[in-house]
């Protein structure tokens, strides 16, 4: 089929967008989630701020380490994502 190697790099690019979204998505795990072993990570670092006295070294580690997975995700992806914004460009 021709449709499917055309729509490669808009497939990544919805899956990028779609993953970040779903990855920094903070309400809908805070009104659903019941346990505290099955929380996410955004609700784990949430936690940190909860405790006096707040220490900011161990947030920003959370953060370092939550941000990572995208980063990774990203490196593998972006050579898709850029095609994609290369090519739907006005071209002139």
């Amino acid at each position: 089929m021709i449709v499917m190697p055309i729509s490669k790099t808009v497939y990544a690019t919805v899956f990028i967008l779609d993953f970040v979204a779903h990855w920094n998505d903070f309400m809908w795990p805070f009104l659903v989630m019941t346990g505290e072993t099955k929380r996410t990570i955004q609700l784990a670092i949430q936690v940190f701020f909860g405790t006096q006295p707040i220490h900011y070294s161990a947030i920003m580690a959370a953060l370092v380490v939550s941000v990572v997975s995208m980063l990774i995700m990203f490196l593998f992806m972006q050579k898709y994502y850029i095609e994609g914004i290369a090519s739907s460009g006005i071209k002139g």
